[in-house]
């Protein structure tokens, strides 16, 4: 039986300590060995991003072998540059910008690792009403990344929000070899 990782393929954020959880069982000639990929109790391996496939192999006194195999996946935390509960008025533009982290917020941005815009979308037809004003700047296309931001480097997409309606909205975008998507949300008033 695997507790932890739970079943469900669930996912965890970079670095996040996850204890392992699981037991073996035989009605006949009793357990010879239980082994995990990592021995019960200890830290699943959440080192890197990406899919992982947790094992526990497990034999009887007879020499009869059993598996059983649990899915998890390991994905960045993001940590936001600016105040998504603020607005800006409808036509300004609003640098998105935010830097990627782990579980103790520590950042591992970097210029080698790509992130791209799935796509924004309105999700709600209010806001905050507290609203922030932001230097004017180019519209950019996608993300990129900037040295200058977050502790040491970040991704910044300046969104122009010309001809949109008052609302809230979502940013979505993958980054390179994180197998969930993200997002993030900004506020345009009329």
């Amino acid at each position: 039986t695997i507790t932890t990782p739970a079943s469900g393929n669930p996912t965890y954020m970079l670095n996040q300590a996850i204890v392992s959880n699981y037991s073996c069982s035989d009605g006949g000639s009793g357990v010879a060995t239980c082994a995990g990929t990592v021995p019960n109790g200890n830290n699943l391996n959440t080192s890197s991003v990406g899919t992982q496939n947790f094992t526990v192999n497990a034999t009887d006194k007879v020499g009869n072998a059993s598996n059983l195999s649990a899915g998890f996946s390991v994905s960045y935390n993001i940590c936001a540059l600016y105040d998504q509960t603020k607005a800006v008025e409808s036509n300004a533009t609003i640098p998105v910008r935010f830097y990627l982290c782990d579980a103790n917020q520590t950042d591992v941005s970097s210029s080698s690792i790509a992130v791209n815009l799935i796509g924004i979308q309105q999700i709600s037809t209010s806001t905050s009403g507290v609203i922030v004003t932001y230097p004017a700047a180019t519209p950019d296309a996608n993300f990129r990344y900037s040295s200058d931001l977050g502790p040491s480097g970040g991704y910044i997409m300046n969104v122009s929000t010309m001809g949109y309606a008052a609302g809230t909205y979502q940013v979505t975008f993958t980054v390179a070899n994180d197998p969930i998507p993200h997002s993030l949300l900004f506020q345009v008033t009329q």
